[in-house]
Formats: structure tokens, sequence, C-alpha cells
């Protein structure tokens, strides 16, 4: 995963018919408590809201 052009984590999501699963979520140290996964973690509920599947 990248942010501003630098490596900043590793990020699977896994999509099935029936629902989304997010698998890895990890950010590295120094990217931590800015908001990154806030902000990703925000896309995919929204995104599962708008697809009717569970996350």
């Amino acid at each position: 995963m990248q942010f501003e052009s630098k490596d900043v984590g590793c990020l699977a999501i896994e999509y099935y018919p029936s629902h989304i699963q997010l698998t890895k979520l990890y950010l590295l140290p120094n990217f931590q408590r800015f908001g990154i996964g806030t902000f990703i973690l925000r896309q995919l509920i929204s995104e599962a809201k708008d697809k009717e599947k569970p996350l």
C-alpha cells in the first residue's frame, strides 16, 4: 500500500458473492496515527453498505 508515493503498509481485501472480507491492514509505525487506517476502513464500510454486503 502506498501513500504519497511511499510504501506505508499492506492491505488485503477479499470480495465474495455474499460478503467483503478485510484480511490484512498493516501500517508501518511511522505512518500510524495520521488517519490513514481510519480512512481506509471508512471507505470499505461505505463500499460494503453501497453493495448491501456485510464486511
